[in-house]
């Protein structure tokens, strides 16, 4: 006996489209007959308004028909031809034929609904719209209006026998996802099992499974919600992505089924409907459906929205407090940055829905669709306790070459397959599903269902001849990283900086159309016009500020001392590799934490991977060379480094002016080597990569073209504006010393850096020590000078010269004897002097401090035979050379040349001994010559 459902189920169903007046009569069966006030009548079966109740002993009561896969599609939805009820009757038949007891009978109605007659006389009803569709041209509002599924699922207690609220749950949501869609009049009536009809003003339906629309709570019992199906890894190329094949649809069909071998129950069928989308139908009646847009995808020259628009995935994921049931504030998160990311992409009339999980629907104005799986854009907050929230796929080092990255062969699959395992052999727990797509994508689906997605362009590579634009271009990565507060959480404003560094590297060689995005660990996705991609990973753009607590933000791997020699720099051996990953690992064995791995790509890139997830990566040519014969401009040439260091602030972050000073010295120092449209590019640290035309590269260390700047390079000492006034300048007493200490120090108060220490040496040299070691010399004859009243001996003396003039036989060219009798007589004159003669009779008298007088020849000789015996009347002054000052302001010393003993000035005695003293303080005065005030070189 079947259970009537009450009569207001209709009346509500229709409260707003009756027109007063109507009433609703029900039968035995639950057959409403629907009468309105001009006498006309509808009828809505009873089996599609009762059902029995659990226990219902009938065939109707335990089966649970199998919707199609796809609809018919045929001229009018209203009326079909008997050829049409022909096609929707054989589906209805081949989908359940494992169901239906024999004798079972399928009738098809005008406008498609199927009515199943068992053999007991129980009856079931399958409506139209869920049969049927019309042709391209169809004028009714279900031909043309395609609903939009909500991205969210009700969860319900029992997915076969929704509650009230819940139905209402259901309505609210096809409602808000539709409402600039539906036309005002459309109505919306939800089913027992979640089913949700839409009925358009002009009388058309569209219906949208319950499975699409509801899940049960945890803890339902039902197949479906214990089972989540897993999507194959690859899609099927169809010609048309709306209406595929028979032959396309059976390629759908076992692609799930081999996917989920080991998972669906005996019994479980699969229908896959003319837009691809598989239904799973357990044997229970329970149902999961896998959206069309995740099994297949268009041929080149797929005409639709989605076969001519690849979405851009943002940069970023949405931080989520549980990834399998996201907030409805999460969901927008997730909208927003998915309606950013592709601002520039989507046409208008685009609509974006977020499933429970973050799986993101793009519906474009035609009806077709993309996906975009909920792990490309959510991940869990700490503390998520999915396998995924735990665990973080490590990327193989190497990527696979593959003949086509967009369409990869099953043995390309097989070797991306392998190279995941491999590189999470000791991570992935048993029971982990890799799956790896046409592109190279792989998805990692752990035991307990949730999910990692590995990007293709991560894991494989074009060979060389690849026409796609990620096949001919490879990304300059930029010169410096960006500083940020955690490189794992990325500000928008960071991203900013780090897609801005990306886009102007490289502004000469990405085409027209090509856009990055930076996802929050920093890695920047490069898509090429053609929707190719390049993947830079964000250790290479990004860095942490100092206090970075990560393993990386800490650790600074060492780059080994010798570079391994390998056949082709651009595609090691595994033995190659082996040897870069020895050679890193042991140069660092006493700096990685224990769990530290690294993995050498195909150039020779180490990736060390830190226990925390934190990453360093070595560019590869600092690993490898190549052999001689390598034919690359890097093989071939080695840049010469610059011989001066640039002085910089910091070298581990130099500032653009100082980046620049260091790419011009190593342009000047290689302008004759470097062929034209070679690129240098200077990171943070100085270190240097140069880009040769054919791609190839070489790196130049930081630690070869920078420098440290010292203190001595910042400061410039202050000279204090009086000088000392000292009894002897070549050796000051302690307290002379002392005074030109304050001086300096009081000329720098405010100039030197605290710590600076400053000591005065014995001839007033002032030497500066800064705090970092580093030092700055004041020469002493800046500071201090002689005291006045301290004067020289020739100051003191006025020299003597004879009565009368020696007359001699030739005033330009004195002899011996000559020179002798006038030397004689000026040093009676002037008894302490040694008297040297010029050959033209000019007197030089030098005193014991070593200064000097000087007496013209010509007022001390006069040639024989010349009248004129007397002095000149014109006296030149003699000359004092003592103290002088030359250009620079250093002293010149005392001039002493060719000294011999002589009296004592003033005292008239002769004595060897004192002419030795003379001599010997004359020797003095030549040594301070070229000794004092010689301005010392700086530190």
């Amino acid at each position: 006996m079947k259970r009537i459902k009450l009569r207001t189920t209709s009346d509500n169903a229709n409260k707003d489209k009756f027109p007063a007046g109507t009433t609703v009569t029900v039968g035995a069966d639950g057959t409403a007959t629907v009468t309105y006030p001009d006498g006309s009548k509808d009828t809505i079966p009873g089996d599609q308004l009762v059902q029995g109740q659990k226990g219902d002993t009938t065939d109707a009561g335990k089966i649970t028909p199998t919707v199609p896969g796809d609809k018919v599609t045929v001229k009018d939805p209203s009326h079909l031809t008997d050829d049409e009820k022909n096609q929707v009757k054989n589906n209805v038949d081949n989908a359940n034929k494992d169901k239906f007891p024999e004798g079972t009978t399928v009738t098809v109605g005008d406008d498609g609904t199927a009515t199943v007659n068992y053999p007991d006389g129980s009856k079931d009803t399958i409506p139209g719209d869920q049969l049927v569709q019309g042709q391209k041209g169809d004028t009714t509002d279900a031909g043309n209006i395609t609903p939009t599924v909500p991205g969210d699922k009700v969860t319900v207690k029992d997915p076969s026998h929704l509650t009230d609220d819940e139905k209402n749950q259901v309505k609210n949501n096809v409602d808000n996802a539709n409402k600039d869609k539906f036309p005002a009049g459309t109505t919306v009536t939800v089913g027992a099992d979640g089913t949700a009809t839409v009925t358009y003003p002009d009388g058309s339906k569209d219906t949208i499974p319950g499975d699409q629309l509801v899940q049960g709570q945890k803890g339902d019992t039902t197949d479906a919600g214990k089972i989540t199906p897993t999507v194959p890894g690859d899609k099927v190329t169809v010609k048309d992505p709306s209406h595929l094949t028979d032959d396309e649809k059976n390629q759908v069909k076992n692609n799930v089924d081999n996917a989920n071998k080991d998972k669906f129950p005996e019994g479980t069928t699969v229908t896959v409907g003319d837009d691809g989308t598989a239904t799973v139908n357990y044997p229970d009646g329970s149902k999961d459906t896998i959206p069309g847009d995740q099994l297949v995808q268009g041929q080149k020259g797929d005409t639709t929205d989605a076969g001519n628009i690849t979405p851009t995935v943002p940069g970023d994921k949405v931080t989520v407090k549980d990834p399998s049931h996201l907030t409805d504030d999460e969901k927008n998160q997730v909208k927003n940055n998915v309606d950013n990311a592709n601002k520039d992409k989507f046409p208008a009339g685009t609509t974006v829905t977020v499933g429970d999980d973050g799986t993101t629907t793009v519906t474009y104005p035609d009806g077709s669709k993309d996906t975009i799986p909920g792990d490309q854009l959510v991940q869990g907050q700490k503390g998520d306790t999915t396998d995924a929230g735990n665990i973080t796929p490590t990327v193989p080092g190497d990527k696979v070459t593959v003949k086509d990255p967009s369409h990869l062969t099953d043995d390309e699959k097989n070797q991306v397959k392998n190279n995941v395992d491999n590189a999470n052999k000791d991570k992935f727990p048993g029971g982990t599903d890799v799956k790896v797509g046409d592109d190279g994508t792989t998805t990692v689906t752990y035991p307990d269902g949730s999910k990692d997605t590995i990007p293709g362009d991560q894991l494989v590579q074009g060979q060389k001849g690849s026409t796609t634009d990620a096949g001919n271009i490879t990304p300059t990565v930029p010169g410096g990283k960006v500083t940020v507060k955690d490189p794992s959480h990325l500000t928008d404003n960071e991203k900013n900086q780090v897609k801005n560094n990306v886009d102007n590297a490289n502004k000469d060689k990405f085409p027209a159309g090509t856009t990055v995005t930076v996802g929050a660990d920093g890695t920047a996705t490069v898509t090429y016009p053609d929707g190719s991609k390049d993947t830079i990973p964000g250790d290479q753009l990004v860095q942490g500020q100092k206090g970075d607590t990560t393993d990386a933000g800490k650790i600074t791997p060492t780059v080994p001392g010798d570079k391994v020699t390998v056949k082709d720099p651009s595609h090691l051996t595994d033995d190659e590799k082996n040897q870069v990953k020895n050679n890193v690992d042991n140069a660092n064995k006493d700096k990685f934490p224990e769990g530290t791995t690294v993995t050498v790509g195909d150039d020779g890139t180490a990736t060390v991977n830190y226990p925390d997830g934190s990453k360093d990566t070595i560019p590869g040519d600092q690993l490898v060379q190549g052999q001689k014969g390598d034919t690359t401009d890097a093989g071939n040439i080695t840049p010469t480094v610059p011989g001066d260091k640039v002085t910089v602030k910091d070298p581990s972050h130099l500032t653009d002016d100082e980046k620049n000073q260091v790419k011009n010295n190593v342009d000047n120092a290689n302008k004759d080597k470097f062929p034209g449209g070679t690129d240098v590019k200077v990171g943070d640290d100085g270190t240097t990569t140069v880009t040769y035309p054919d791609g190839s590269k070489d790196t130049i260390p930081g630690s070869d073209l920078v420098r440290q700047s010292t203190d001595a390079d910042k400061t410039t000492p202050s000279v204090p504006e009086t000088k000392v006034p000292v009894a002897d300048p070549s050796h000051l007493t302690d307290s002379e010393k002392d005074q030109v200490k304050t001086n300096v120090t009081d000329a720098n108060k405010d100039n030197l850096p605290s710590g600076s220490q400053i000591t005065v040496g014995n001839d007033g040299t002032t030497t500066v020590t800064y705090p970092d070691g580093s030092k700055d010399t004041i020469p002493g004859d800046k500071v201090v000078e002689g005291k006045s009243d301290v004067k020289s001996d020739a100051d003191k003396n006025e020299p003597k010269e004879p009565g009368d003039k020696v007359k001699v036989d030739d005033p330009n060219k004195l002899t011996d004897s000559e020179k002798e009798e006038l030397s004689n007589n000026l040093e009676k004159l002037n008894p302490g002097t040694v008297v040297t003669i010029a050959d033209d009779g000019t007197a030089t008298l030098t005193y014991p401090d070593g200064s000097t007088n000087t007496i013209p020849g010509s007022q001390l000789v006069t040639a024989k035979g010349n009248g004129n015996t007397t002095n000149s009347n014109v006296k030149v002054k003699p000359t004092n050379t003592n103290n002088k000052i030359n250009k620079d302001n250093n002293s010149l010393g005392k001039n002493t040349a060719n000294a011999k003993a002589g009296e004592l000035p003033q005292t008239g005695e002769t004595n060897d001994s004192q002419k030795l003293s003379v001599i010997g303080m004359a020797l003095m005065g030549i040594l301070g010559l070229f000794g004092l005030g010689k301005k010392r070189k700086k530190d």
